[in-house]
């Protein structure tokens, strides 16, 4: 698993997760999730630090950090990737 299956699972979340604001696509995000109940979750849980949050962090402090943030829309979009 963790030398042909997770990096796969990496991969696909470096390459076709996109954190867009203006029109999320979870797909990708939602195409690992079976593997939930299969990996360890340590294994799981590193995959998601590695891959997802550092461009969803990076995508919020951009929003956050505009002068126009609309801080309401803001928390909307973190409930909906929820």
């Amino acid at each position: 698993m963790l030398r042909y299956i997770v990096p796969k699972l990496a991969a696909s979340l470096r390459e076709d997760l996109v954190i867009d604001p203006s029109n999320q696509n979870m797909e990708p995000l939602h195409r690992i999730a079976p593997w939930v109940s299969v990996l360890q979750p340590k294994v799981y849980s590193q995959l998601l630090e590695m891959e997802f949050f550092p461009k969803w962090l990076t995508t919020l402090h951009l929003w956050l950090t505009q002068p126009t943030s609309d801080y309401d829309e803001v928390a909307q979009w973190c409930v909906r990737l929820l």
